[in-house]
């Protein structure tokens, strides 16, 4: 037998801190996956002070050659861990999972495989997912059975000026995907400075990576995932100003990005007016319209901009207008393209 053929194929890369209640399930549910090739279990424990460490351990013992675990002495943060265990990885393609979620179909690692074995041209690959409210146990379907995006068509800066865009039909959960590694270790190599950026996530590096050094997406129409949603977490959090200040940043994260990798002016404005849009959006969603106030007089000092959003500010006190903003929000994603750019046009 080729010793090649003993390298794992896919690299499962689990974070976990403080995980105590979650990741033995969590890390059963990628023992369990039925595959036609090796795959590896890479564990990274962020330093946590609980008793997930030694439970990590046992599973480790009990399965050797599929565990491996990376354990930070000290808390180095999710972006730093992330690197790590990326580069430590064997597998040619890489899947993710938090330490609280787990997967709930045995087969989602060899769906995945099979597309990307036999399309070359496809990087990444996700699913449908249902998430879990630890507050109330209320399980939510995430159907997305048409999920489409550009990125599905077109690479290089066309997919990533629609990534940074959001122009698609949901965003692709990280815990049902599985991607190639060698075009992002080319993004984590060539734009550290996007995961030293003041917002903790490896998402967009990920995806940046996948559409400007990778190729297509694909989808598959399955829920494969749960994904635990917790009162305060990395991208939840209990107060609407909290939120509104993770979202606040995640914008200009986007920005920053499209700066990283050499986007025009004319393609960064683009992703300014997208992301402004989708503020506003949640500004009002959240009851924060103040906070954004505040954020566009301070963000941007040119006139013109402060007086297009202030007066789309002045009419949202209004209920009546409130129920046309909610309108165009709820149907913008279902509107052509070329419609679509006329909405944010003539409206922001």
């Amino acid at each position: 037998m080729n010793l090649n053929d003993k390298l794992p194929l896919v690299s499962v890369l689990i974070f976990a801190y403080n995980q105590e209640n979650y990741i033995e399930e969590t890390i059963n549910s990628v023992v369990s996956q039925k595959c036609s090739f090796n795959f590896e279990i890479l564990v990274s424990d962020d330093a946590s002070t609980d008793n997930t460490f030694n439970i990590i351990k046992i599973l480790q013992l009990k399965h050797p050659n599929l565990i491996s675990i990376i354990s930070n002495k000290q808390n180095l943060g999710v972006n730093a861990t992330f690197i790590n265990a990326a580069k430590s990885a064997k597998g040619d393609y890489i899947a993710l999972l938090g330490g609280d979620d787990y997967w709930i179909v045995d087969n989602k690692l060899e769906m995945q495989v099979q597309i990307l074995l036999s399309h070359k041209e496809i990087t990444y690959v996700h699913t449908e997912f249902k998430s879990l409210n630890e507050s109330d146990k209320i399980i939510t379907n995430h159907h997305n059975k048409n999920w489409c995006s550009i990125m599905m068509k077109k690479t290089g800066k066309e997919a990533l000026v629609a990534m940074l865009c959001h122009n698609w039909t949901g965003y692709p959960s990280g815990q049902t995907s599985c991607f190639r590694k060698e075009p992002l270790l080319k993004g984590i190599n060539k734009h550290p400075e996007i995961l030293n950026f003041n917002l903790v996530g490896e998402g967009t590096i990920i995806h940046a990576s996948m559409n400007y050094y990778g190729g297509l997406y694909a989808f598959i129409p399955i829920q494969t995932a749960m994904y635990r949603i917790h009162k305060k977490s990395l991208s939840h959090y209990e107060s609407k100003t909290e939120q509104f200040d993770y979202q606040k940043r995640y914008y200009l994260l986007r920005l920053f990005t499209a700066e990283s990798f050499g986007l025009s002016q004319n393609e960064i404005k683009m992703i300014q007016k997208r992301g402004l849009f989708e503020l506003f959006q949640n500004a009002l969603r959240l009851d924060t319209i103040k906070e954004f106030q505040l954020f566009i007089k301070t963000q941007y000092q040119n006139k013109k901009m402060n007086f297009r959003y202030g007066f789309h500010i002045y009419l949202s006190k209004f209920i009546m207008f409130k129920y046309i903003y909610k309108i165009i929000f709820r149907y913008k994603n279902g509107l052509q393209n070329k419609y679509k750019r006329l909405l944010y046009s003539y409206i922001f």
